[in-house]
């Protein structure tokens, strides 16, 4: 009966932790998380996050890159599925994409989008659509979780119609059958599941500070708090799982729009910096390597630098300070 019960969940706006935090509507999607701070300068600062976590990944880095000179203002919001976004019904809103990063700065004329690991394939996409339409951007990757070099594609239409069935049957099992929710509360609900999960994923050096490393488990945790959250998490999973495959399939990566993007002269996208933690375990630091090799190669007028931090894992923004380093890049 315990493992069937469902918690005391609330609506987002409730749980708000502080008044740099606020809920807004966006054309693309209602009931938005965001964290923003406003600067002086000229240029705007998007950050997108990575899978599971939230915009307070990025907290202390928006604060610190928004007292530079040159910034006009600093935002990030939580994806659908994360954070105190509200949960849409619609499972389209749920792919993972820059529709809300690009909504969140469509009046800025330059912008550079910061992406942590899953949240810079979200990033590349809104630098690469918002270059396209004519925005000065840039790009800043944090161990990015885009697979360099990979590639199946292109299939026939017969048997890409044939896979996106099967992904859409399977995306109704994940979503709709009840034991897949229930495991997933009750294992994200576990008292130790943040603090062991993010520890596992940073360095040795982050590991040893428990009270920083129990702060930010604090703030992945208030998800599980708003209402449906258990059911955007999965919708998410399932949406994703289609993105992936219809990629690999097709062989349309979101590496090879970005080589694509960089290599044109007359799109204003041309800088792209990738950080990445030496010892990370989730995103090792050779596939930064294959990418950055992969877009020098593909495009080689482009500005594209790597950063590797040492005893660092999967999440060096939050295990350190990265403010300088993407502060002279900006």
């Amino acid at each position: 009966r315990d493992l069937l019960r469902t918690p005391d969940l609330a609506e987002p706006a409730s749980l708000l932790p502080d008044s740099n935090s606020r809920i807004v509507d966006t054309a693309p999607l209602g009931g938005v998380r965001i964290i923003a701070y406003e600067g002086k300068g000229t240029t705007t600062i998007h950050a997108s996050h990575g899978f599971g976590s939230t915009s307070e990944s990025f907290q202390e880095l928006l604060e610190a890159l928004a007292v530079q000179s040159n910034v006009a203002s600093v935002i990030a919001h939580d994806h659908p599925g994360f954070g105190l976004t509200k949960r849409p019904s619609q499972r389209r809103k749920y792919m993972l994409g820059g529709d809300v990063a690009l909504a969140l700065t469509r009046n800025a004329s330059s912008v550079v989008y910061v992406g942590h690991s899953m949240g810079a394939v979200s990033a590349t996409d809104a630098a690469v659509r918002a270059a396209e339409a004519g925005t000065r951007a840039a790009l800043v990757l944090i161990a990015p979780a885009i697979v360099a070099g990979r590639s199946i594609g292109p299939p026939s239409v017969k048997r890409r119609s044939v896979i996106a069935r099967a992904v859409g049957a399977l995306t109704k099992l994940v979503v709709t059958r009840w034991p897949f929710r229930v495991f997933v509360r009750r294992l994200v609900l576990a008292k130790d599941f943040w603090p062991r999960g993010l520890g596992a994923t940073y360095g040795a050096r982050a590991r040893r500070d428990t009270d920083q490393l129990n702060a930010y488990a604090k703030r992945y945790a208030r998800a599980a708090g708003v209402v449906g959250w258990e059911r955007g998490l999965l919708a998410f999973c399932a949406a994703r799982l289609e993105q992936v495959l219809n990629a690999l399939l097709t062989g349309d990566s979101i590496e090879a729009r970005l080589a694509r993007t960089l290599r044109s002269a007359y799109i204003p996208l041309d800088r792209v910096l990738v950080v990445n933690g030496v010892d990370d375990a989730l995103v090792p630091v050779a596939n930064a390597r294959r990418l950055v090799e992969n877009l020098k190669k593909s495009a080689p007028a482009a500005s594209v630098e790597l950063v590797e931090i040492a005893g660092a894992g999967h999440c060096p923004h939050e295990e350190g300070d990265l403010s300088e380093t993407i502060g002279k890049f900006i």
